[in-house]
Parts: structure tokens; sequence; C-alpha cells
């Protein structure tokens, strides 16, 4: 393709709230000779840098100042059970794949959006499933080193919607490929309550139920605007999880692991009647309480209102504190 700078783009169809958004300058980037071009070419401009993917799990601005870099590569390589994906691939499109092709390890993570980026970056998990556990390494841009390295997956600090490339290292690491080790041994994982009892027999049949469950919980963000779950599950230590069941005992179960119990986010906010209450153009889904969706010409300030009213709401009466999952950019 090779490296070129646009001006004053719109990015309103590339973020999956759909928000109204203009890149003062954009990029897309297909290799790792791209990425270096781009950083050059903004710290010789002194300009700001932001990367995006599919759009699918950010909040931004109305302007993105300085450049944008756009990660587009498509690449895909496989060496038997070792799988390495660009990180521009969709996410989506890369598992149901690689479960046609009877290789397991990913099927409960189908029907997430977004692209093969994003998934160590958040760490992303579902139906019992956390994409750290098939993690080998991850190759970055390290922008402080001007190289490409390789981390482990242990170097990654992967906790629970979270990693090294969310905290410490969140603007210095840019993620170019992934790298995952799966099986051709199929052990479906049906702990989840909607899966449970569930009758497949291959990689494929539990992606595509997967699928079908995430579409009857979640709105679609092609037909309605949304990046998914806007608000992490807390998660609770064992005397805080244990004077919340004695106050409020209809409370679902949590599910406890090392790290403590995860609590359900979507039945804090439920209590709080906030389902389907909206500030400007956004709305917290009547389909499901853990989404927020652009109703119709939601801005950003929107967006930040209602998440913040959220978060106020529940914390006044559980006294217990919300986080978000997307990453808001811009002020």
């Amino acid at each position: 393709m090779g490296f070129a700078v646009r001006n004053n783009v719109d990015l309103t169809s590339a973020n999956t709230l759909r928000l109204p958004v203009h890149a003062q300058y954009y990029c897309e980037v297909y290799v790792d000779e791209e990425i270096a071009e781009a950083i050059a070419y903004a710290e010789a401009r002194d300009l700001s840098l932001t990367i995006l993917g599919d759009g699918s799990n950010v909040v931004l601005p109305p302007r993105i100042e300085g450049l944008t870099l756009h990660m587009r590569s498509q690449a895909i390589t496989q060496e038997e059970n070792l799988i390495t994906a660009a990180s521009g691939v969709n996410w989506h499109s890369l598992v149901m794949r690689l479960c046609e092709d009877g290789l397991c390890g990913l099927e409960n993570l189908a029907g997430i959006p977004g692209s093969v980026g994003a998934a160590p970056v958040q760490n992303i998990g579902a139906y019992g499933v956390q994409v750290e556990e098939t993690i080998v390494s991850v190759g970055v841009y390290d922008r402080l080193d001007g190289c490409t390295r390789v981390l482990s997956r242990d170097d990654c600090c992967f906790g629970y919607r979270d990693s090294i490339f969310k905290g410490a290292h969140r603007d210095r690491l840019i993620v170019t490929r992934v790298s995952f080790a799966l099986s051709d041994h199929f052990e479906p994982i049906t702990s989840y309550r909607d899966l449970q009892g569930a009758d497949v027999t291959t990689p494929l049949s539990m992606a595509t139920l997967v699928t079908r469950v995430r579409k009857g919980k979640l709105p679609d963000p092609t037909t309605t605007p949304n990046v998914g779950s806007f608000f992490k599950n807390p998660v609770l230590s064992e005397s805080t999880y244990t004077a919340f069941r004695l106050t409020h005992p209809e409370a679902p179960e949590g599910v406890t692991s090392d790290a403590g119990t995860k609590i359900h986010a979507a039945w804090l906010i439920e209590q709080c009647g906030l389902k389907g209450h909206r500030v400007g153009g956004a709305m917290v889904s009547s389909q499901h309480a853990l989404v927020i969706v652009n109703a119709g010409k939601a801005t950003y300030r929107d967006i930040r209102l209602l998440a913040a009213h959220v978060q106020d709401v529940v914390s006044d009466r559980f006294n217990l504190s919300l986080e978000f999952e997307p990453t808001f950019y811009g002020n």
C-alpha cells in the first residue's frame, strides 16, 4: 500500500459507537516498517499518536488531535497448532476460520467484536474463557526503543480485562501480532449457565452456539451502535463478598477465583433502575444493562455523562465501584 498520511479524516464509521469523530492526521499501516515511518512522522512534527483497530472498545472524542495510526495488517501464519495473526485481523472471522479447521481453544470467544490486536490489550474473555489461556506471545513495536519485540505471556501481566498494554506501557507498546497455541482435541467448556447442557461436539458447533447466545443477549453493534460490555464486573475480597451477600441475598451467586469473587455488574445496574436511562443520545441498553448504546445522535459528552451517572448511582446504592471496559480518549 505504501505509507501515506491524510488530513481531517472522518472516523465515524471506524468506531462501533458511531460517534462523530475526525482525525487531525490519519494513516493506515500494514507492515512494521510503516509503523516506524508513522512514529517518525509524528515525532518530527511533535504530534501525539493514537492507535486504532476496529474501534470496538474505545470512546473517541469529536476530534482526535495528532496522528491516528490504523492497524490494517491481515497476515495469518500457521505452524501445526501455533497460529500467528496480525493485529488488523478481524477477531470473529479468525475464530470461525480456526474452528472450521478443527482447532480448539478460542471457540468460547466467538462473536466478540474487534480485531486481534485488541485481544491481548483487553485480555478479552467470555463464557468461562480468557484469551490469555491460549496466548503464547505478543509481537509489539516498542516506541521507546524504536524496534520490534516479542513478549511472552508472562511479560504481558494479564489480569481481568487488563494487561501491560492498558497499564504501564499503554503509550509505549503497539501490538503488531499475536501467537496462539491451540489444540486439535476438543474439550467443551460449558460451565457458563447459558451453555450448560449444550450438545456440542466440535469447536465450530460451540462457536456457533456462543455466537447465537451473544446475539440473543447483547445488542448487535452493526445495528445498535455500542462497544459491548461497558462496565467490568466488580471483583470482591472474601470478606467484602460475604458482607454483600448478607445485605443482598437475592443477588446472583458470584464466581470465585484466586483474585476474589466476581459479581454481576449488570444486576447492580438493573437494581438501580437504570435500564433504558438516557443522557442525550446515549442510553443504557434495555436489552442488557452492561451495554451503553448510541440511541441516536449520541455525542462523546453524552456517553461520558451517562457512564459517570451509572457509576455514581451504583456506588451510592451498593458502595461498590464500577470500572469502564472501553478506553476513553480525549478530555
